[in-house]
């Protein structure tokens, strides 16, 4: 099925529920009176939407200008859908399972509170990329998010379970408050990082400059090869995430955060020189 925005793009659109598993098997003048949200409002989906074709699968493909279009994919459970447009904020948030492609950016809250299926964005994430909702508890439990461009603060917020994998560059607080999982920067990433873990895996590829301020919260263990990152690269490449040399060279590994019982792991690679 096509999908194309025919809105004035100057307003912002929530479009909660319109997922693969509800159109499947609808006709076009159903879909048509779906509802969705402008402010305080609800008008049908037909309004801000045509539908260019129709087919019997569960992919869904996004057209036009997407970019203050809201809740795109939340809480979907199977199918595939994919976005040619950047596109706005709770993009994927409370997935339970299918893919969701964006080949673009994508606004706050991408893939909050993933529970399972794939998020792959193409293009930079703004703040808070799987992290907890506003009043919720845990940011994403299980599934992937990939996100080949760079990342804004407080990614993986809170984060108690799934891999979540940065191409480029990570902004301030990545991995706060971090409850489980594994979460990954290939590019350059800013302190600090892991700030009041609890539990899971923080993997750094390109080495901080300031490597001792960088981990001023966390214990020196070892320093070497590691074989869980070498699996982490495995199934990285296995999902088609490119993640240069990620598990080939040494890592110093730490634990923390100190103040909770330092249970929580940071892997940081060695200079590549």
């Amino acid at each position: 099925m096509e999908l194309e925005y025919i809105g004035d793009q100057r307003l912002h659109v929530k479009v909660k529920g319109i997922t693969p598993e509800r159109l499947l098997g609808k006709s076009s003048n159903s879909i048509k009176r779906l509802p969705i949200e402008i402010g305080a409002s609800l008008i049908e989906f037909g309004e801000l939407f045509r539908i260019r074709r129709t087919t019997n699968d569960d992919t869904i493909y996004w057209e036009g200008s997407l970019e203050r279009v809201d809740h795109l994919g939340e809480r979907m459970e199977t199918g595939r859908m994919v976005v040619h447009s950047s596109v706005g904020s709770y993009t994927g948030c409370q997935m339970s399972g299918g893919e969701l492609i964006v080949d673009g950016n994508v606004e706050e809250f991408v893939a909050a509170e993933l529970r399972g299926g794939q998020v792959q964005i193409n293009g930079n994430a703004n703040h808070y990329a799987g992290a907890m909702l506003p009043g919720g508890r845990v940011g994403m439990q299980g599934g992937s998010l990939l996100i080949h461009g760079s990342c804004n603060t407080f990614a993986g917020y809170r984060q108690r379970g799934g891999l979540l994998a940065i191409k480029r560059s990570a902004l301030q607080y990545c991995g706060y408050q971090m409850l489980a999982g594994t979460l990954v920067v290939v590019g350059n990433i800013e302190e600090p990082v892991g700030i009041d873990m609890i539990r899971g895996t923080v993997i750094v590829e390109s080495p901080p400059q300031d490597n001792l301020r960088f981990t001023r919260h966390f214990s020196l263990n070892s320093t070497g090869k590691t074989l869980i990152i070498r699996l982490v690269r495995s199934q990285l490449l296995e999902l088609g995430f490119e993640c240069g040399d990620l598990g080939v060279g040494d890592y110093h590994s730490f634990s923390g955060d100190t103040a909770n019982q330092s249970r929580g792991e940071l892997f940081i690679a060695t200079s590549r020189s």
